[in-house]
């Protein structure tokens, strides 16, 4: 069996994992439609240099032809500034001289291949380029500043101290890269500086206005009180034109951009002309909506809540708050001293339109809209997917190999009571464990320990030659006592397991009877093994699982045929066979193993004192010796991918959920509708839920398909 170690630690592993969270919000960046799309872009090539970066540093030795993508990574931070403090600056093809350094290395590495040179000369090109390149960058940063007038205080002069601070933490982060270059642990630069580009593109993410600082303070535009006036005017007559307060997610921030104005100015309208807080504002317009449609007989079939939902309202004790606050009445009495009203007042759970719902067609609803959103954004819907279904699939891929390990040797029945006989022999001061033991070593266990063992068999495994009917065949096959077939657990096809015990039968496994005989009974046919034995066939086994010790057994032959080969049953010298046993039910690992080590020494007088002891099955396949010692040998490997897979899973559960999160922002107009006209809030969270259970499931059924186009190739790495 092939054995494939991992050659990664835990740094590199967590390098692994920034990978993909760049990765993410690299994509995020680049695909938003909010906030400068210049500066986004260009922040979302920098998260791309920065993993690129950090590829290259994880297999150095392999990529040592790709250039060096650490001297892009400062003209990008300069050009990052300028799309903020100069949004109108327009990108130019003599800005592509900012990248030559870079090309320079690369076309010097791929065509002269002289590494040490470039290893010299590296650090000082990129330790220059991100000082020179720094410092333009606050240089431009100050020049904004100072554009700005002064009038009434400094303090919207600070507002791009944020990348001033970005700036600084960029600059410490390469003078510590001189110290960790020297101790030879670059792996910590390039960790810290894949957390600030991620952090910085979730500040950006979040808040797309940081990248937007606009050209004055909001206080320059509003000079005189009749211009505070005439803003207010206008601000009332274009909430009212533009129906703005529909919106039930409206907040100071979202109105401002809707305007073109900004938060400070918005704000300073509605306090300082208006005497009012923005709720207040916003809600006077949204009880004025209610009373108009309370009066309209279109709207007689809706109820109060689904009105107040409608109006922009999104809670029903808000909206009666507000509306006696405002009316002086409840909703219920203002629509009663209507003329020509007869009804009563609401409850609050009561549907809008009606309760009598088919839940089938809800259900056959919540999916068809559900595939049309998904249908509608094809890049995010197929990042979203396909981001999904390869972590789904590499999981589950690690978990079959697990499951695999696990279940090891367990087709045997009598799994838990199984034990190999091993040595312990003392060479050069340190112990060896060894399983080849002399062929006596069995009967000697069962005569004397009979009480203590069930079953005792040696055993040894060897390619034969067998010849039946001049056709010749060769396969792997073992010798033992009859006592292995109970053992190990076999599925006979044809004949009885117990016909090994006469002499000079022989059993086959199926696949190998199906070969030598086709469709002819193989009971009681004669073969020869190696030119030598001529067996008669008394039984045929169902062939053993490929995750067993003894998967390779084709044939069983009685070990007696070897005797006169390996001089005789007693002969304690010759070390060639393995010896398994079957405990009874009440036998004792430990105390056997102490009773039976001094064995071998009594038989074979070796300097080496060979000490005897049980291995149990359960640990055969897991575990390996190192100074007579059972250790985790596989089961490092079993818990290694474990987390690996789980690691790999929650990425892309991670990724999963930012790309909801960031749709459903797109979304806040579709929910005001759905409450307008009288969705529930459970019905909502149903239709939202029923979008992710499509993408999980679509995402699932891919990676099925995936982890099983992948199985073969995965066996031939896995062995």
């Amino acid at each position: 069996m092939k054995v494939y170690n991992l050659h990664i630690d835990f740094f590199g592993l967590v390098l692994l994992g920034t990978i993909f969270i760049g990765l993410a919000f690299s994509l995020l960046l680049l695909l938003t439609q909010k906030g400068n799309k210049a500066a986004n872009r260009i922040l979302g090539l920098i998260l791309v240099v920065t993993i690129l970066d950090i590829i290259q540093a994880l297999n150095a030795a392999r990529h040592q032809e790709l250039p060096p993508f650490s001297l892009a990574l400062s003209p990008l931070i300069y050009f990052y500034v300028r799309s903020i403090t100069r949004p109108n600056a327009k990108f130019r093809s003599g800005d592509l001289l900012h990248m030559w350094p870079m090309l320079a290395a690369g076309m010097y590495v791929f065509y002269s291949r002289n590494l040490p040179v470039l290893n010299t000369v590296f650090p000082i090109l990129v330790f220059t380029s991100v000082w020179v390149y720094v410092y333009a960058a606050h240089k431009q940063i100050k020049d904004f500043s100072r554009g700005l007038k002064f009038k009434g205080g400094d303090r919207y002069r600070l507002k791009l101290r944020w990348l001033n601070n970005l700036l600084t933490a960029f600059g410490i982060i390469w003078l510590l890269w001189i110290t960790f270059a020297i101790i030879g642990q670059a792996y910590y630069v390039h960790l810290l500086l894949s957390a600030l580009a991620i952090s910085t593109a979730g500040m950006v993410i979040l808040r797309p206005e940081l990248n937007m600082p606009g050209d004055e303070p909001y206080f320059l535009k509003l000079s005189s009180p009749d211009e505070f006036k005439l803003k207010a005017g206008w601000l009332k007559s274009s909430v009212k034109k533009g129906a703005y307060y529909k919106d039930p997610e409206l907040s100071l921030t979202s109105l401002s951009e809707k305007l073109g104005l900004t938060t400070h100015e918005l704000s300073r309208i509605i306090n300082s002309v208006l005497k009012k807080s923005f709720n207040d504002f916003i809600n006077e317009y949204r009880v004025a909506e209610v009373t108009l449609q309370m009066k309209d007989p279109a709207f007689d079939q809706f109820t109060l809540q689904g009105i107040a939902y409608d109006a922009g309202f999104n809670s029903p004790s808000t909206f009666h708050r507000v509306f006696k606050q405002l009316t002086g009445k409840t909703p219920a009495e203002y629509k009663k001293d209507l003329p020509s009203y007869n009804l009563t007042y609401a409850s609050r759970s009561a549907a809008v339109i009606s309760d009598q719902v088919n839940r089938n067609h809800m259900l056959k609803n919540y999916l068809k809209i559900a595939w049309r959103n998904t249908a509608r954004n094809k890049v995010s819907s197929l990042i979203n997917i396909s981001g999904l279904a390869v972590g789904m699939a590499v999981a589950m891929l690690i978990g079959l190999w697990i499951w695999d390990e696990l279940s090891f040797d367990k087709s045997n029945k009598n799994y838990d009571r199984i034990v190999q006989v091993l040595a312990n022999v003392n060479t050069g001061g340190n112990l060896v464990t060894q399983s080849s033991l002399p062929l006596p070593l069995s009967a000697e266990l069962r005569s004397k320990y009979g009480s203590d063992f069930e079953q005792v068999a040696s055993f040894i495994a060897m390619e034969q030659n067998m010849n039946y009917n001049n056709h010749a065949f060769s396969r792997i096959g073992c010798y033992a006592d009859p006592a292995l077939t109970d053992i190990i657990t076999l599925d006979m096809v044809r004949g009885t397991k117990s016909s090994l015990k006469a002499q000079g039968m022989l059993l086959i496994s199926e696949s190998l009877a199906r070969t030598m005989f086709g469709e002819k009974d193989p009971i009681n046919q004669m073969i020869k093994l190696n030119d030598t034995f001529t067996v008669q066939v008394t039984g045929v086994y169902r062939d053993l699982p490929q995750n067993t010790q003894f998967s390779n057994v084709n044939f069983i032959a009685p070990v007696d045929l070897l005797s006169r080969y390996v001089g005789g049953t007693d002969n304690w010298y010759n070390s060639s066979f393995q010896v398994y046993a079957l405990l009874n039910q009440r036998s004792d690992l430990k105390q056997l193993s102490h009773k039976i080590q001094n064995i071998l020494y009594e038989h074979a007088k070796d300097a080496a004192k060979p000490a005897l002891f049980l291995f149990p099955m359960r640990q055969w396949h897991l575990y390996e010796f190192k100074n007579g010692v059972a250790v985790a040998g596989r089961l490092q490997f079993v818990w290694l991918f474990g987390i690996i897979g789980l690691f790999v899973l929650l990425l892309a559960c991670i990724n999963f959920m930012n790309l909801s999160t960031a749709r459903s922002e797109k979304r806040a107009k579709e929910v005001g509708i759905r409450k307008a006209i009288g969705s529930l809030r459970g019905q909502l969270v149903a239709q939202f839920l029923s979008e992710s259970f499509l993408i999980v499931a679509v995402s699932f059924l891919i990676a099925i398909l995936l982890a099983w186009l992948s199985l073969p190739l995965f066996n031939d790495i896995s062995g």
